[in-house]
């Protein structure tokens, strides 16, 4: 039940903003999900540290924290009974009781915070450390419209190309599961995504598609002078 792919290194976060000047991508902040899985049968506890966005400062970063955790819990509430803001921190989703698992007392925890480039999560109750790791590959997501520009964002980083292929089609199947609001579908056509939302309003349609590329490469468009 775990959000596919490897943990995610801060190494990474720095090239998201390699086309910006140096002073801006000193100062960049970066949004993490720190995932706690607890199974009962067998007993485990799994931790995995997931980049959702980059931004260029702090405030811009924490902003952003309540309505990750909304998505959190909008996201696992199609798979476990109890989903919930933890009333000791807000930055906290609890899941709890896996639907059409009887007797499972499997639990979930996501918190949700931000750090400056160079740090990454510790763990479920805070804190941050420094990574030591580097990794060549990374999965991008882009997000395509018909009206208005492409949007790219960082999804995970891998170890081998054939780790960030793997996954790329599990990110896929991901989004073909998410939990769907009224009058929307979502369907795979040739590696896209297409998602179609019907409403009083009228028609909309985009499409997401996962890519990998070498760690260092930024696929957003540059800016013509």
């Amino acid at each position: 039940m775990m959000r596919p792919g490897r943990r995610a290194s801060l190494l990474v976060a720095l090239y998201l903003l390699a086309s910006a000047a140096p002073a801006a991508a000193q100062s960049a902040w970066v949004l993490w999900s720190t995932y706690v899985e607890n199974q009962t049968e067998p007993k485990t506890s799994t931790t995995q540290h997931t980049i959702r966005r980059v931004f260029e400062s702090q405030s811009a970063c924490e902003q952003t924290i309540s309505g990750e955790v909304r998505s959190h819990i909008r996201t696992w509430s199609s798979t476990y009974e109890q989903v919930n803001v933890s009333p000791v921190d807000p930055n906290v989703m609890t899941a709890k009781q896996p639907k059409n698992s009887a007797g499972r007392d499997d639990s979930l925890l996501v918190r949700v915070s931000c750090w400056p480039v160079g740090l990454e999560p510790k763990g479920i109750l805070g804190g941050a450390t420094y990574p030591n790791r580097d990794v060549p590959w990374v999965l991008w997501k882009e997000v395509s419209r018909p009206a208005g520009p492409d949007v790219w964002l960082l999804y995970e980083a891998y170890e081998s190309k054939a780790e960030c292929e793997s996954g790329n089609r599990s990110y896929v199947q991901t989004s073909l599961r998410s939990t769907e609001r009224p009058g929307m579908k979502r369907e795979l056509k040739s590696a896209h995504v297409i998602i179609t939302r019907e409403s009083e309003t009228g028609k909309e349609v985009r499409s997401e598609e996962f890519h990998c590329f070498p760690n260092g490469t930024d696929p957003r468009p540059r800016n013509k002078d």
